[in-house]
């Protein structure tokens, strides 16, 4: 997305997603730990990334020719990785975050035009803050 006024960098991505973690009362925390560190090398992380066609936030990975064509796009998002900041916790913000998946979905399929799907972006935004929107 742009930034609210255009200032530096331009752009600004929001994050979400997931995350290895261990529970504060696995019974073995450290094999645990182990078994994530296996999971996160190079090799193992490329895989993940393409099999689950993630977004990579390992620039080793990011390089990697296999992970670099493995989706249309993964590159250009790939990019956006620097822009990126955490979501926050509003109750509204996964009904939000929907709404952009569906739109970009609709225009990447072809299924609808660009003017069809910010239109529907709009009017689902407006819907879910209960009109407590901006616009410009």
């Amino acid at each position: 997305m742009p930034t609210r006024t255009g200032q530096a960098p331009g752009k600004v991505s929001m994050s979400g997603g997931w995350a290895w973690s261990v529970p504060s009362k696995a019974a073995h925390p450290d094999l645990a730990f182990d078994f994530i560190k296996v999971m996160q090398t190079e090799a193992n992380a490329r895989k993940w990334y393409i099999a689950n066609s993630g977004i990579s936030v390992r620039k080793d990975v990011a390089k990697d020719p296999a992970y670099a064509t493995a989706q249309p796009g993964i590159e250009f998002f790939t990019g956006l990785v620097s822009s990126t900041h955490y979501r926050p916790a509003y109750p509204a913000y996964p009904k939000v975050s929907t709404a952009i998946q569906e739109a970009m979905e609709g225009v990447t399929t072809g299924d609808a035009s660009v003017e069809k799907a910010a239109s529907g972006y709009d009017a689902t935004l407006k819907d879910v803050t209960d009109g407590k929107v901006t616009s410009k």
